[in-house]
């Protein structure tokens, strides 16, 4: 009985974390790779300001399950976003506002009940 409860405390444990940390799926590559870069070196962008010219290496989406946005998860999920970017040379992200929304990449939904904080993006290189 005592396995028990410790099994799935420790699930329970598990779960919590996964959810309060959030997650971003595979970036779907759509242009040419390019060698990596640090994380610190992306550029994030949002429209209107955008850069003259670049061209699209990856499509990014992160996701936070773990309630309302805050700055903290906010700056969490564009981290990750940086750091996927990074790995395939991308130099930037640029954010997508999501449709529905007054704007802003970053925002809050209502799924299935659920609040969750959703983030598009996609991961650009701006030559120099």
């Amino acid at each position: 009985m005592k396995k028990l409860m410790v099994a799935q405390l420790r699930y329970s444990m598990l779960l919590v974390s996964l959810i309060l940390v959030g997650c971003s799926t595979a970036p779907r590559i759509v242009g040419p790779v390019h060698p990596a870069i640090r994380s610190s070196a992306v550029m994030v962008y949002e429209p209107p300001l955008v850069p003259r010219h670049y061209s699209v290496v990856a499509k990014l989406n992160a996701m936070d399950y773990g309630g309302l946005s805050s700055p903290r998860m906010d700056r969490i999920l564009l981290q990750k976003m940086r750091k996927q970017a990074a790995q395939l040379g991308a130099n930037g992200i640029l954010l997508i506002p999501i449709r529905g929304t007054s704007g802003g990449a970053i925002c809050v939904e209502v799924v299935c009940n659920a609040f969750h904080t959703q983030v598009h993006a996609e991961a650009i290189y701006v030559p120099h």
